[in-house]
């Protein structure tokens, strides 16, 4: 078996293309379904309630068990971007500039940093690539990147070079 992200491992030819989920976590739309489900639709982020009895007694009543939603600026855009595509392993940052016209190298360079020193990840500036040991606790990882509203880290921490 190889690991393919923090998620997939596969057995057979590890080149092959898992388009659904690498689409996913490029942006496309995403339907929240489960207990605590996140989705992304149409620019909006939304999370189902995370208790059963509650999630349960929304869907019976016919009504969409979410807990919590907003619409999301370009800057949560590129966050999310970010962090799902970090959970394959491997980012490479140039395409963020297209897409959002920000560096993600400068944008997260004190979380990179840092995280590259306690020897998570290495940067490069086509990739970001996580260690074995980083990759199994990418989630643990992850909310050094959220904004401080979300529960991430000082902001001088993550804004430092914004």
């Amino acid at each position: 078996y190889t690991m393919t992200s923090g998620y997939t491992a596969i057995r057979g030819d590890p080149t092959g293309k898992f388009v659904y989920r690498d689409s996913l976590w490029q942006g496309a739309d995403m339907v929240p379904l489960g207990v605590s489900a996140f989705g992304q639709i149409s620019g909006v982020h939304a999370q189902n309630h995370k208790h059963l009895p509650v999630w349960q007694a929304e869907v019976e009543a016919g009504r969409m068990p979410v807990q919590r939603a907003f619409r999301m600026t370009d800057e949560h855009r590129l966050i999310r971007e970010w962090i799902l595509q970090l959970k394959l392993g491997r980012v490479d940052p140039r395409p963020f500039a297209a897409k959002f016209g920000v560096d993600p190298l400068v944008r997260f360079a004190a979380p990179l940093a840092r995280l590259q020193e306690e020897g998570w990840l290495t940067v490069a500036p086509d990739a970001v690539t996580l260690s074995w040991d980083g990759l199994l606790q990418v989630d643990r990882l992850l909310p050094r990147f959220f904004l401080p509203e979300h529960g991430g880290p000082m902001p001088e921490d993550v804004r430092a070079s914004a």
